[in-house]
């Protein structure tokens, strides 16, 4: 509701006006109709109705307002009613998709899920190829460091015993 300048907020009128604009349903009740044989003929007719348009809602019947004091209790039997509340319900056997809505959409995800469990073994195939590639080259590089820390020690022990021979031969003919 919007309001215009000339309108005043607060009074009883524009109080009692939202109030009934936020009024929540208390019941989920289509309506009620008197346990009479008026009533009777209305619910029949609202079952032949929704048969002949082939409705996917059923009727459903409970009793209220006891004939004789009955106690605090949702639903009264329907003889010993003076009212029936007629309810709204759909049927337990309908379904409401549309059947031909997911035509071919079961084959098409049957196909998508072959083309990615063939995609992951793909993945996988090439991931299992370039571990084994670094499996080898980590290998051969440890191999070759081996090798490499061999020579070094070789190169070292060399020169130092060319070192030695040399000082000896220095400190022998360099006299």
């Amino acid at each position: 509701m919007t309001r215009q300048p000339s309108q005043k907020t607060g009074t009883v009128h524009h109080i009692k006006e939202r109030k009934t604009m936020a009024k929540i349903q208390k019941h989920d009740y289509l309506m009620k109709v008197s346990n009479n044989e008026d009533g009777w003929n209305t619910i029949k007719e609202m079952r032949a109705n929704a048969k002949e348009c082939g409705s996917s809602y059923r009727l459903v019947l409970r009793g209220s307002k006891p004939k004789t004091p009955w106690g605090n209790r949702p639903s009264i039997p329907l003889d010993e009613a003076q009212e029936i509340r007629i309810y709204i319900r759909p049927k337990a056997n309908v379904s409401y998709e549309n059947p031909r809505a997911y035509d071919g959409v079961y084959d098409g995800l049957v196909q998508r899920n072959r083309d990615l469990m063939d995609e992951l073994q793909r993945v996988n195939d090439r991931n299992y190829e370039l571990r084994t590639r670094i499996e080898k080259s980590n290998r051969h590089t440890f191999s070759e460091e081996h090798e490499n820390y061999e020579l070094r020690k070789d190169i070292k022990r060399i020169k130092s015993e060319m070192i030695d021979t040399l000082s000896y031969l220095q400190t022998k003919w360099g006299e």
